[in-house]
């Protein structure tokens, strides 16, 4: 499995790498504006990510901005079973931005701080089995 993983918050992407790393490999971007080019490249390098992760607030591009770049990107590019799964991250739990989020085409929704239990439980809703089965 491939991981795409979006925050800005070295912290929050280190916890958030080590818990992946059972699962596959891990790839950062730092930054909103890199999101997009390292997931279009991804896929034309015949290696597409399976889930990417991303943190909302972010300074210049949101994860809110690139879920739906990367949306609009997969409807002119790919057939609609090729989506890549979508986790948002943050540290607001406020329905507002969680409707806003499952709106705008993500598949689910993980709050900070990143716990190991946390991580487990969003890849099972997302049919993927803990590491280890």
């Amino acid at each position: 499995m491939r991981f795409l993983i979006v925050d800005d918050d070295v912290e929050s992407y280190r916890l958030l790498r080590r818990r992946l790393e059972v699962y596959g490999a891990v790839i950062a971007s730092a930054d909103g504006k890199s999101a997009c080019p390292v997931f279009s490249d991804a896929h034309h390098q015949k290696k597409p990510f399976d889930v990417v992760f991303l943190d909302i607030v972010m300074p210049g591009v949101d994860g809110h901005e690139i879920l739906v770049e990367i949306r609009e990107w997969e409807r002119a590019n790919l057939a609609p079973d090729q989506a890549v799964k979508i986790v948002m991250v943050s540290a607001m739990k406020d329905a507002k931005n969680i409707f806003t989020s499952v709106e705008e085409g993500c598949d689910n929704y993980m709050t900070k701080p990143i716990r190991k239990q946390g991580v487990y439980d969003v890849m099972r809703k997302l049919g993927i089995p803990d590491p280890g089965e």
